[in-house]
């Protein structure tokens, strides 16, 4: 029996337990739907924990930045009141 394509992603071909008839590829398409949504939540929920990871990281460094600057100019205060006395 002779292969007639059906479209670019399947063929028409006879069922085995039938007598010649054409057997249609199925396409599921709400298992592809659901898959979609799933890398969907996936992708979204990654950017949004990678978003948290780098403000807190950002929220850090300038704690310690900010944290070192205000003791070096207490200290620079005292060590200049100490001098004055």
């Amino acid at each position: 029996m002779e292969r007639r394509p059906l479209h670019a992603h399947g063929y028409l071909e006879p069922h085995p337990l039938s007598s010649g008839a054409m057997r249609i590829p199925v396409v599921h398409h709400a298992a592809l739907r659901r898959r979609a949504v799933r890398h969907r939540f996936v992708r979204s929920g990654g950017e949004l924990l990678v978003t948290v990871g780098v403000v807190l990281i950002l929220l850090v460094v300038h704690q310690l930045w900010w944290t070192n600057r205000d003791a070096r100019q207490g200290a620079e205060r005292k060590v200049q009141a100490l001098e004055r006395e």
